[in-house]
């Protein structure tokens, strides 16, 4: 069977094409928003610039070991089995960003969570999306498809910052500025 021959003709993608895009729209979109809310929040708890720096960094680091060591690991456990163990670390770092009421606690969720301090996909997710894609779409429509794979990754992270940055002003706490604040 051919690249995209799976796919019926009134069909743009496969189902784990439209999963791959599904899932970089709400990842992007909630990165964008924790890229401008987790600086504030850590900044809040206490820590110093550098510190933040430090944390941000580290974060960092552990997206480019995971990223290497998924890579290395994708040929002999499957992109798409991979891509969803992946977001594993991501869905308990979310899950523990909201519960960690210690410094500490949060600390390491930041750093082991897949968190990213751009906005963007900093982990595993993106090589594996991309992998992913060309089986997932008909060979004529690859290149759009890859092009609106970056769509809907920029978009929704800018969309996800703007709605961080115009949450509800009522002491909401320090991660929700006003739009309208100077």
């Amino acid at each position: 069977m051919t690249r995209g021959a799976h796919l019926r003709r009134s069909s743009l993608v496969t189902r784990d094409g439209a999963l791959v895009f599904t899932g970089r729209v709400v990842r992007t979109f909630s990165l964008g928003a924790l890229s401008l809310a987790l600086p504030l929040l850590l900044k809040h708890r206490g820590l110093s610039a550098a510190a933040l720096g430090g944390v941000l960094t580290a974060t960092l680091v552990e997206d480019a070991l995971l990223t290497a060591a998924v890579t290395a690991m994708a040929p002999r456990w499957g992109r798409r089995r991979l891509l969803i163990l992946s977001a594993i670390p991501m869905v308990a770092g979310g899950v523990a960003l909201a519960r960690a009421r210690d410094t500490t606690w949060l600390l390491a969720a930041v750093v082991l969570a897949v968190v990213s301090s751009n906005g963007q996909d900093a982990g595993p997710f993106s090589p594996l999306e991309v992998a992913i894609l060309p089986d997932a779409v008909a060979a004529r429509r690859q290149t759009r498809a890859f092009a609106w794979l970056n769509v809907a990754g920029f978009l929704p992270a800018a969309l996800g910052a703007l709605a961080a940055g115009c949450g509800p002003t009522r002491s909401a706490g320090p991660c929700s500025p006003s739009c309208t604040a100077p």
